[in-house]
């Protein structure tokens, strides 16, 4: 009962759209095949190109076809090998709220299978981060952005900066870190279990401001004016 979307979808290529969505049906009777069907062509707006054949389609239309065909057996559970990576850039970006809502509409738990940071972003509700084979962090997908658990989830989630420091001071939930010539303020998220941390900065949560020309300020800033950086995650 495990339903199963290949990379590259797979279609039957000498079998129209109508046919590759009856494959799996072959426990129904023909009125249950037909009304099966319907159902799922129209859930996914797949009217007016029932009798077309795989080489007729879209690459959007493609996905949605093999998805429909993954669902028609009803599946307890749905397994997505890179559902999405078949297509090119611009459709990749439009069908990732689509494929959401149609998740969401069936309603079948799924597991998917990605190396894309953004389709994790888009598409899941929890993460699971696999380096080498071996479960480094799962939790819900924003928590795992933000708080990666170790240097190997950090760099595989795109954080952009990873340096090692050394906390100098702690105080009212803040720690300042010495990161080479560089001093930052972090917010603490406690249990470190020492001094020696790796900085992870995301280029998103940098804030730049106009700081002093003069040169007793720029002696205290960060070079290119950058007055003060506050973020959110240090790792042990």
């Amino acid at each position: 009962h495990i339903g199963y979307l290949f990379q590259e979808y797979a279609l039957f290529p000498h079998k129209t759209v109508k046919g590759n969505l009856e494959f799996g049906l072959i426990d129904c009777s023909r009125e249950q095949r037909a009304e099966r069907v319907s159902h799922l062509i129209d859930l996914f707006q797949l009217n007016g190109i029932e009798g077309r054949f795989p080489r007729q389609l879209s690459g959007g239309q493609l996905q949605k076809v093999a998805l429909a065909r993954t669902l028609a057996p009803r599946p307890r559970l749905l397994l997505l090998d890179e559902p999405l990576s078949a297509l090119d850039d611009p459709t990749r970006s439009r069908l990732r709220s689509e494929l959401r809502r149609l998740l969401n509409q069936v309603g079948i738990p799924t597991l998917l299978v990605t190396h894309d940071r953004v389709e994790a972003i888009a598409l899941g509700d929890r993460l699971v981060v696999m380096v080498d084979g071996r479960i480094q962090q799962t939790g819900p997908v924003r928590e795992v952005f933000s708080f990666p658990a170790n240097h190997a989830v950090a760099q595989s989630v795109g954080t952009e900066t990873l340096t090692p420091g050394e906390i100098t001071e702690a105080r009212n939930g803040l720690l300042t870190v010495q990161a080479g010539p560089v001093r930052i303020t972090s917010v603490d998220p406690g249990d470190l279990g020492g001094r020696d941390v790796y900085l992870c900065i995301r280029a998103e949560d940098v804030i730049i401001e106009r700081g002093s020309t003069s040169r007793d300020s720029a002696r205290n800033h960060l070079p290119g004016r950058i007055t003060s950086i506050l973020f959110e995650g240090v790792l042990v």
